[in-house]
């Protein structure tokens, strides 16, 4: 009722913090959610791989890319590629596992901290899944922001989510709801994702479908 009341998240409001700063403390739920990430994004990260021509980026910085199955994913197809897996570094703790069984840790760097700071610099793609439906407008402008900052001029921004279907459409987005209920985030439009990037320094350049529920939305720095 707190969220429907005030469009506000009613973990924040029940727990007095964030979901991020909860899980933080509670060992036992952080280890189950990150599972569940590696788990989903190594499931779609084939499709998402296979959709988009990564393999013209030299340095693929993955933000807030968990325990880094996406990013294992897009560089056992692209094989000149090197990668940055960034995330909270309580996050990252148990990467190199990952990253070792897909046979790409040799090609890739595990860096932790905290998005809303800073993230890596000098990447040629900065690859986002799942990262903005956790966010308000102004947080998702600030991380795209921090990455338009970071990104070599020449490279791109590749933003991975669920689009937001039209009301009374074939799909309903409970995840909307959900995202609002336990962060304050939301789904959003592909027009909503292109005025996001225009406030943040990108332009909204190419709309990818892949093979999975995610859609790929690609930026150029402006």
């Amino acid at each position: 009722m707190h969220s429907v009341k005030t469009g506000e998240s009613s973990f924040s409001h029940l727990h007095g913090a964030n979901l991020w700063e909860w899980r933080s403390k509670k060992r036992g739920e952080t280890e189950i959610f990150d599972a569940a990430m590696s788990e989903l994004s190594g499931a779609a990260g084939k499709a998402i791989a296979s959709s988009y021509d990564f393999s013209a980026f030299n340095v693929i910085v993955d933000v807030g890319g968990g325990q880094g199955a996406l990013l294992a994913a897009v560089l056992t197809q692209h094989k000149n590629a090197k990668g940055i897996l960034f995330d909270l570094p309580h996050v990252v703790v148990k990467a190199q596992d990952v990253l070792r069984a897909a046979g790409v840790a040799d090609r890739c760097e595990v860096l932790g901290g905290n998005v809303f700071k800073a993230v890596p610099e000098g990447g040629d793609a900065y690859l986002i899944k799942s990262v903005l439906m956790d966010e308000d407008n102004d947080q998702a402008i600030a991380i795209l922001r921090a990455c338009r900052s970071a990104v070599r001029q020449s490279g791109k921004v590749v933003v991975v989510e669920h689009l937001l279907t039209p009301p009374n459409g074939p799909e309903i987005n409970y995840s909307d709801m959900t995202m609002m209920i336990m962060t304050g985030g939301r789904e959003r439009t592909r027009e909503e994702f292109s005025e996001l990037f225009s406030v943040a320094g990108f332009q909204l350049e190419q709309v990818v479908v892949t093979k999975s529920p995610f859609t790929l939305m690609v930026g150029a720095p402006v």
